[in-house]
C-alpha cells in the first residue's frame, strides 16, 4: 500500500542469571508505550494529562516501580503494569471493569501525570 507507515523496535537479552536476568520490567513498559502510539515520538495523541499516551510512567514511581511477578516454566519474569485509556481521560467502558490499571490499581483521571 503506497503511503503506508510501519514501525519497528530491536531488543537484547541477557540469557545467563545476573542482577538483570529476568527483569523485562523496563522492555515491557516501552512495548506498552509503543503499542499506544507506534508511529510518534511523544508529540501526538495529546492528552488531558498534558503529554502523550505514555501508560507505562504514571506507575514507575511506585514503589516496585509498577512492575508484577509472572512465573511461566518456572522462570520469574517482572513485566510493569500499565494504566488503561480511561486514566487518560476515556469513558471506564473503555477498558476491561472501567480499570485503570492492568492490575486494577486504584487512580484518578491523570493522578500521576503523564
Amino acid at each position: 500500500m503506497i503511503g503506508s507507515a510501519q514501525s519497528y523496535t530491536h531488543a537484547t537479552y541477557v540469557d545467563h542469571a545476573g542482577a538483570f536476568a529476568q527483569d523485562v520490567s523496563a522492555l515491557s513498559h516501552e512495548v506498552g508505550e509503543w503499542a499506544d502510539d507506534p508511529l510518534v515520538n511523544n508529540s501526538g495523541n495529546p492528552t488531558p494529562c498534558g503529554g502523550s499516551l505514555e501508560n507505562g510512567d504514571p506507575l514507575e514511581n511506585n514503589s516496585n516501580f509498577g512492575a508484577f511477578p509472572y512465573t511461566l516454566n518456572g522462570f520469574t519474569y517482572n513485566l510493569q503494569d500499565l494504566v488503561t485509556l480511561p486514566y487518560f481521560g476515556a469513558p471506564a467502558s473503555t477498558s476491561v471493569n472501567g480499570e485503570f490499571t492492568f492490575h486494577g490499581e486504584s487512580l484518578t483521571v491523570c493522578q500521576n501525570g503523564a
